[in-house]
């Protein structure tokens, strides 16, 4: 069978995924043909598709150096090239390949790839190259992307944008052009960038803007223009048009409101004398309409008559159908009036949409204690007898509670407050009969009770800000045993997560139930990764530290996929967002803590001292670059910290633009500062890069070693090529003390940190005093236990990650020249008494949140009582329980050492 027809049966073998049957056919055919293109580029795409993708794109780029011309090597080639994001060898590959094959499609194919490596002017350049010989339009519109994505940000006289413009107004949007919705946004944003906003209304009133879409579309974009080109007066008219027509649009209401100027300052309006009539030119009737500008109004008052006109409009229209659009807008205008007619129009929202799920935080800006009294009287007097009315009743109840809680100023005393905890557990209890016929996957009708119950338990432990009382939180999570389709509510799954966590327990099992992925392992850790680190849930952790590495990895891949994408689609605006969101992910905080995490990770899963140099080998590079970022200077000031804080204030009950609900939000969700987290990192990098330089050595001796013996043997000659192989090792603590910050290491590894160096600069040769080394370890051993005789707060920092990285320094120190066993045994004796003090329950595992500061007292911790098999026991049982395994684990590991 020649290489041809072997090649087309391995690549059928992968298309069917049966990649080890490949492997193996590929094995055989290599073997007989090693030099044939096809082949090596079927291995690559083996190898890609194995998860190797390191070592792919090391073959693929090596292969994209040969001349290779064969239909099928060329697009297995081409495809791990993508996939693995060599987009120079990608480029260089088409380049070749242009002149031997279609060369319109492989240049559009080049297009494609410049785009995805962001190089813009080529994109430009080949653009231009493409329209001269084809005259396609779409080339000029590639032509106009490219220029665009060129221009820096905030730019406003960039040649380039200025070119922009004459090419889409002379060439793109013309009869022989490419007139789509797509391109005339362009050019309209294009217009605004550059403050040219006369001449984009002049365009969007013109025929020719036509096909920006639908008439509103159209409407609401000339709304937005003439208030920036400062015809306020005439944008108010559009915006009053448009909201006429549409009452329930909020758009169109906020530029209607933006827009009300007095009538003094109408003459204020730049562009000389007002317009009285707009004309909007179109093509066809649907297109076209007049728009009375001598019908502006100019205050709130006329507004509010508006809004009440379009009510009546509304509910003529639709009898039957609750939109809320100008109700709410009369409740938005007089808020701002600061109207004494408030309370009266905010009851009568209430009363027509109490029954809409978004009842609450429609209202909710506008509540004051007043306002949200009245709202809890109403529902708790009115009501039906009728029992098909029961679940209205609920939801009215549920409603008023909602209002009452999310107005308080100060917690009431707690007395009450603990009476309104206990009234919302028992009325849910007595509704959950309602729910029964709903199906599993819904929420509960009556849910809405223990949301408000779990609000008040976080106000109350917050009450006491010196002294926070954690009883309302072993309450508030208790509530989860008892409450039926817990898995299903996102609310109480996020509080049981966050009240577990401050309590310093983890709820795994709500945690797997969010299941946070891909982007969310960057905006999601404050619910995520640091719950999980407190509970010390270490199989999760590793689970979540190599998610959030993948994700990381084929960042490159999905950003330029969506660079591509966005290119394709002719959306200037988009392109700008992909770039701010590439410019955040790439200075994330949380993405350069990243590396050290995942290693360390790793780290636990090693078995032997092979596999903790494997997992060194794969990561050095990552880790130094992390080091590099996380040690310039100004790190924690310039790194961006991408948290989402938006779901955790939207479940607290107030005005999510309040200082109260951000107050009660930083309090549900303890996060570590990040000063704090950047030292952590550079710590955790420095101790790891310590275990790198104790590893290299160890090889670099064991190599000259090996290479000793064979000069005294008989075979000299091999012993010179074993001699090449102990050449100096690549250390990277001698590089740590040329950066611009301080080098620390962990608290568990400073103490050794001297000595470790001492060995590592020598590359082993010198055995260094020790003495006080040890006895500083032995000390800070020590103080593990003899400074927490209640909680386990400080005995648990150091169990991860500090205890992980200890252990495999002493797995790499030579015993020859270190007093390994010496600090095992120190380390097994520490092991053994917290190990006791868990088991025997001398230990509280309770508040001791990662990274808090101040910890909570001995005597707050003392104070926190446990219901024996309530849900916080359970939690609390498995976190002992899981520390009591992996503590039973290291000291397997330590007791190695000591032997």
């Amino acid at each position: 069978m020649d290489a041809e027809r072997t090649a087309v049966r391995i690549f059928d073998l992968i298309d069917a995924r049966q990649i080890s049957q490949a492997e193996g056919a590929l094995e055989t055919a290599l073997q007989k043909f090693p030099d044939d293109d096809t082949l090596l580029a079927a291995e690559a795409l083996v190898v890609m598709r194995s998860g190797n993708y390191h070592l792919a794109k090391t073959k693929a780029i090596a292969l994209s150096r040969r001349n290779i011309t064969k239909p099928k090597a060329v697009n297995a080639l081409v495809h791990v090239l993508q996939n693995c994001c060599c987009w120079d060898a990608l480029a260089s590959t088409y380049e070749r390949l242009r002149a031997l094959q279609n060369e319109r499609q492989i240049s559009e194919n080049l297009v494609q790839t410049y785009t995805r490596m962001g190089a813009y002017a080529k994109v430009q350049q080949i653009a231009m190259q493409l329209y001269r010989q084809y005259s396609d339009p779409k080339y000029q519109v590639w032509m106009v992307q490219a220029m665009l994505a060129q221009v820096p940000a905030g730019s406003s006289d960039h040649m380039l944008l200025k070119l922009s413009t004459k090419l889409l107004d002379a060439a793109v949007l013309t009869e022989k052009g490419h007139v789509v919705p797509s391109t005339v946004q362009t050019y309209v944003d294009v217009l605004a960038q550059q403050g040219q906003y006369a001449t984009a209304v002049d365009f969007l009133l013109s025929e020719r803007a036509a096909k920006i879409g639908l008439l509103a579309t159209r409407l609401e974009t000339l709304a937005r223009m003439l208030q920036k080109a400062g015809h306020v007066s005439a944008a108010n008219a559009v915006a009053r048009h448009l909201w006429s027509q549409e009452s329930d649009n909020w758009t169109s209401f906020t530029i209607y409101k933006d827009t009300l100027v007095p009538v003094a300052g109408v003459g204020a309006d730049q562009g000389g004398s007002a317009t009285s009539v707009l004309e909007v030119l179109g093509p066809v009737p649907e297109m076209r309409t007049t728009i009375d500008c001598t019908m502006t109004h100019h205050s709130l008052e006329e507004a509010v008559q508006l809004a009440r006109q379009l009510q009546e409009l509304e509910v003529s229209k639709h009898p039957n159908k609750h939109r809320r659009g100008p109700y709410l807008a009369e409740l938005d205008l007089l808020h701002s009036l600061q109207s004494t007619y408030m309370q009266a129009r905010v009851m009568a929202y209430v009363e027509r949409f109490y029954s809409k799920p978004s009842c609450y935080l429609d209202i909710s800006t506008f509540l004051t204690p007043a306002i949200a009294a009245g709202v809890y009287e109403w529902s708790r007097s009115s009501g039906s007898a009728s029992p098909r009315d029961e679940v209205d009743k609920h939801t009215r109840r549920i409603l008023g509670l909602r209002c009452l809680v999310g107005s308080w100023e100060t917690t009431p005393a707690a007395g009450e407050a603990r009476a309104l905890f206990h009234e919302c557990v028992e009325a849910y209890q007595s509704s959950r009969h309602l729910s029964e016929s709903l199906a599993w996957s819904e929420e509960g009708l009556c849910d809405g009770y223990i949301t408000v119950a779990l609000n008040i338990a976080l106000r109350c432990h917050v009450a006491g800000k010196d002294s926070p009382d954690y009883s309302y939180l072993v309450e508030g999570l208790d509530l989860m045993s008892i409450v039926d389709r817990r898995m299903n509510n996102p609310t109480w799954l996020i509080y049981a997560v966050c009240f577990a966590n401050l309590l310093g327990l983890t709820e795994c099992a709500a945690l797997h139930q969010l299941a946070f992925k891909n982007v969310q392992r960057d905006t999601m850790a404050h619910l995520g990764y640091w719950p999980l680190l407190t509970g010390l849930a270490l199989e999760d952790v590793t689970n979540w530290d190599g998610w959030a590495e993948d994700y990381y990895s084929l960042q490159e891949r999905d950003c330029s996929l969506l660079r591509a994408k966005v290119f394709n689609y002719t959306s200037w605006p988009a392109m700008q967002d992909v770039h701010r969101f590439e410019a955040a992910q790439a200075n994330s905080l949380y993405r350069w803590q990243c590396p050290a995490n995942a290693f360390t990770s790793a780290l636990c899963g090693c078995q032997t001292q092979k596999d903790v140099n494997e997992t060194l080998k794969t990561r050095a590079e990552a880790l130094w670059a992390a080091w590099e970022r996380l040690s310039a200077t100004g790190a924690a000031d310039t790194l961006i910290d991408n948290t989402d804080w938006v779901v955790a204030k939207s479940m607290v009950l107030g005005n999510i633009h309040s200082t109260t609900v951000q107050q009660l939000t930083e309090s549900l969700v303890s996060v570590p500062s990040r000063m704090w987290q950047v030292r952590r990192s550079r710590q955790l990098l420095a101790s790891i890069f310590l275990l790198h330089d104790m590893a290299a050595v160890s090889a670099h001796r064991h190599a000259s070693g090996q290479a000793s013996r064979s000069r005294k043997g008989k075979n000299s000659h091999a012993g010179s090529g074993a001699a090449s192989t102990a050449d100096t090792p690549v250390l990277y603590s001698p590089r740590l003390v040329t950066s611009s910050v301080s080098v620390e290491y962990l608290p568990a590894v400073q103490p050794l940190a001297s000595v470790l160096r001492a060995y590592v600069d020598s590359l082993g040769e010198a055995a260094p005093e020790t003495a006080n080394a040890s006895a500083e370890l032995r000390t800070y051993l020590k103080s593990l236990v003899a400074d927490s005789e209640y909680s386990a707060g400080i005995f648990e920092a150091f169990l991860y990650p500090q205890a992980c990285i200890l252990s495999a320094l002493l797995r790499m120190a030579p015993a020859a020249k270190l007093p390994v066993k010496q600090w095992a045994a120190d380390v097994r004796e520490i092991l053994e008494e917290a190990q006791h003090r868990y088991e025997s329950r001398l230990w509280s595992t309770l508040a001791t949140t990662v990274g808090q500061t101040p910890a909570p007292s001995a005597d707050v911790v003392r104070n926190i009582t446990l219901v024996p098999d309530s849900f916080t026991a359970k939690l609390e049982a498995e976190k002992v329980h899981r520390i009591v395994g992996y503590v039973s684990s290291l000291k397997a590991d330590i007791g190695a050492y000591v032997r």
